[in-house]
């Protein structure tokens, strides 16, 4: 848990053979850079340019977005 966050979400998803990782609102903003930094190769977003989600593969790099997140 993260204090001071008025409006976002970390949401984890897991699919067959990945993990939808899909950070919304002021959690968006305190991810992005790492998230690009680290798994850009992955990332999409909807036809309008909207949401963005990092397809990852690897449950241990779901720990580190999770870690990473966490820290002041």
């Amino acid at each position: 848990m993260r204090s001071g966050i008025k409006r976002g979400s970390l949401w984890v998803t897991p699919r067959n053979n990945w993990y939808c990782v899909e950070p919304t609102g002021e959690v968006e903003l305190l991810l992005h850079h790492f998230l690009h930094t680290h798994f850009k190769s992955d990332s999409s977003e909807d036809y309008k340019g909207r949401w963005k989600w990092w397809n990852i593969t690897d449950f241990d790099d779901v720990a580190k977005v999770i870690r990473h997140f966490g820290e002041p």
